[in-house]
């Protein structure tokens, strides 16, 4: 795949929609407000935020669980549950980068459209 070709996939609820965002948390009493989503993941609290072609997912902890035993097993089952969606699109239309942040509570998805199709 040439990655040069790749061109931002805005989240705009037609193309790449939200829908499937609650069914990320853990089925516990997800909310929420415009581009902001809260819920849980392995029954920690994390916020997702829709910024243009990205979702922002964030663990709500405080700092000194940063890199606890606690993070790192729920970022591996976000990341888990995450890919599980991206490989549910069958004709591969749409190609998904992951960053995290340096400390493991923020994890960016970005969604990309190749600009040969």
């Amino acid at each position: 795949m040439d990655y040069n070709n790749l061109i931002p996939a805005p989240i705009d609820g037609k193309n790449i929609t939200t829908d499937w965002i609650e069914e990320i948390f853990d089925g516990q009493c997800s909310t929420s407000n415009g581009k902001t989503y809260l819920g849980f993941v392995k029954d920690l609290p994390i916020r997702c935020d829709i910024i243009e072609n990205a979702l922002c997912w964030q663990f709500l902890v405080p700092t000194d669980w940063w890199h606890r035993d606690v993070v790192i097993p729920a970022m591996e089952e976000l990341t888990k549950r995450l890919q599980v969606k991206d490989d549910a699109d069958e004709g591969h239309r749409i190609h998904v980068r992951y960053r995290k942040s340096g400390n493991d509570t923020i994890l960016w998805q970005e969604f990309y459209w190749n600009n040969n199709d």
